[in-house]
């Protein structure tokens, strides 16, 4: 009766674990797919950036990277508990959080005040580039976990808008 027990009580566990980290890496995902979002909002019009450039060639952007990436980089051994094709569009995604923070970082370089006004436009449009990219894949993402892990009756968490305007639902 212990082996059994033993054994009902570890399938128990495995499963708990696996919903756990499942929750917890949708809610991630959520979060940073969010930021992404508001960023892409924030940056809609670079025209202002542009002028701002050329009226300045000094200036250097305040662009910040907050990305979250605990869950995924402490559970990097648990994921064989996602789906392979899923697996293949976290790495991207999260490959691409680590690029656009490395970008970012890259702004404030000694070397970056050095290169030509263009060139400094084009480093901020390669950064909203793969930001958009980033976000697109974070939504196939959530969209994928919904319809592959129905059990988890995911929800995306709300947080406003708050730079300019609050947008409703999301």
């Amino acid at each position: 009766m212990t082996r059994i027990y033993s054994f009902f009580e570890g399938l128990y566990s495995r499963r708990s674990e696996r919903r756990n980290f499942i929750r917890a890496l949708f809610a991630e995902v959520d979060f940073n797919t969010k930021d992404l979002y508001f960023f892409i909002e924030s940056s809609r019009d670079l025209s202002k950036l542009h002028i701002a450039l050329q009226n300045d060639a000094a200036l250097i952007p305040h662009i910040t990277a907050a990305n979250h990436t605990h869950v995924y980089r402490r559970n990097i051994t648990n994921l064989h508990y996602i789906e392979d094709g899923l697996i293949k569009r976290l790495v991207l995604f999260y490959g691409l959080l680590d690029k656009i923070s490395a970008q970012i970082n890259g702004l404030n370089l000694p070397s970056f005040a050095t290169v030509s006004t263009a060139a400094k436009i084009t480093t901020i449009e390669r950064i909203v580039h793969n930001v958009t990219e980033c976000e697109k894949i974070g939504n196939e993402i959530l969209i994928e976990f919904k319809r592959n892990y129905r059990w988890l009756s995911a929800t995306r968490g709300y947080r406003p808008y708050i730079v300019g305007k609050t947008r409703e639902g999301f």
